[in-house]
């Protein structure tokens, strides 16, 4: 099935919407979990419903091209896959990087809104931060190693990112072929 840049553009501008109600969820679902760091034991429904709105926003960005948010969504709903399973607990560095998750996802959905550049928006640190939570390990200090592992990463991602921007647009053609499955979810 072939989609014309309306059609398209009617799908982007449905995900944007739906993106938005998500991330309005998130940052109340995220306020919820975060009385998890004082009381050590997260609500497993909270948890739950953080955990879909993520895969939900990073399964839309991915079926748009939106790499970056995808990418970012798809850390941290790793991160919350942990926390269900009960091998992360939720810490202060699990709230904190969440937090900033829920911030950049934002800030990445108001760039494909308004077509900017979402290359302005860093993210490289936090997916990092995200995988080393997810991974059990505590979240880099905010002084040497995050200054240390920021330049060598940040180099080679800044240079290897802007090659994806261009295929993240190439599916926005005339020719693209949806699947009516994934769209009635």
């Amino acid at each position: 099935m072939e989609m014309d840049a309306g059609e398209l553009q009617e799908i982007l501008n449905e995900f944007h919407t739906e993106a938005e109600e998500g991330l309005d969820k998130l940052e109340q679902d995220l306020m919820l979990l975060e009385d998890a760091v004082d009381t050590g034991e997260p609500d497993g429904e909270v948890v739950d419903r953080v955990f879909r709105n993520l895969h939900t926003i990073k399964g839309g960005a991915g079926f748009l091209g939106l790499d970056k948010l995808s990418k970012l969504a798809h850390a941290g709903e790793n991160l919350l896959d942990e926390v269900r399973g009960k091998r992360v607990s939720v810490t202060t560095d699990v709230m904190d990087a969440l937090l900033k998750t829920n911030d950049n996802l934002r800030d990445l959905l108001q760039c494909s809104m308004d077509g900017t550049d979402p290359e302005s928006i860093d993210t490289a640190a936090l997916v990092e931060t995200l995988k080393q939570l997810s991974a059990g390990e505590s979240a880099p200090a905010a002084a040497a190693p995050a200054a240390e592992s920021t330049p060598a990463p940040a180099d080679p991602p800044v240079a290897a990112e802007p090659a994806p921007e261009p295929v993240a647009e190439a599916p926005m053609p005339t020719d693209v072929e949806v699947n009516e499955d994934l769209l009635a979810e």
